[in-house]
């Protein structure tokens, strides 16, 4: 979604390889966007160097996501 969302506000994100220990578990149509949502700083996974595909955001987590965004798009003070 942050990606959709990123396309739609002409915000470019760059792609680059993420190094997450569980990179293989992330789903096919995901890779791209985790690639460019972590090479943004947007996302940086786990304390353990995992992503954790399966698990949930804490609303924490999602708010600083949505922040990052919002900060590559210039829409932050």
């Amino acid at each position: 979604m942050l990606c959709r969302a990123a396309e739609k506000a002409n915000i470019n994100l760059p792609v680059a390889q993420t190094g997450f220990s569980d990179a293989n578990d992330i789903a096919d149509y995901a890779q791209d966007a985790v690639k460019k949502l972590y090479a943004s700083g947007i996302v940086s996974g786990r304390e353990n160097g995992s992503f954790d595909p399966g698990a949930f955001a804490s609303r924490a987590e999602a708010a600083k996501m949505v922040y990052g965004l919002m900060a590559k798009g210039g829409m932050t003070k």
